[in-house]
């Protein structure tokens, strides 16, 4: 089943993810020996993050109250959150675009929180709500 593989793809990018936490954590106490990222290889993984938290944003739109891929996609924005973390943790330049990329990934953020918190608090996302966050773009 294609969701099943989407659950390990995602658990096991995750594993991975510890992996590479643990491995740069002693670099992250002596920020002299953290590297510094190619702008070419920032620019295109911070890129396919926000891509990917739009696709989430959409994915989370499209759903309707039956709809049982809400922990996948829930798993899904947790997994990108963390690589976002991990590579905002390396030194790096911040150029014109990354900061335009920063700008777009902070809005998806703050709309998918919103809608986040309206499904916490009433179990599914209404026509409304949706709109209501999509007002937010």
């Amino acid at each position: 089943m294609a969701s099943d593989n989407l659950i390990e793809s995602v658990e096991r990018a995750g594993e991975l993810l510890r992996v590479l936490v643990y491995l740069a954590e002693p670099l992250r106490e002596e920020t002299s020996l953290l590297p510094t990222l190619e702008p070419d290889t920032q620019h295109e993984f911070f890129d396919a993050l926000c891509t990917q938290f739009v696709t989430v944003e959409t994915l989370l739109g499209e759903r309707d109250a039956a709809d049982d891929r809400l922990h996948q996609i829930t798993q899904s924005a947790i997994l990108l959150a963390r690589l976002l973390q991990f590579d905002l943790g390396f030194r790096g330049a911040w150029t014109s675009r990354a900061k335009e990329a920063s700008t777009s990934l902070s809005a998806t953020l703050f709309r998918l929180a919103l809608v986040r918190e309206i499904i916490n608090s009433s179990g599914y996302v209404t026509d409304l709500e949706i709109t209501v966050a999509r007002r937010w773009k």
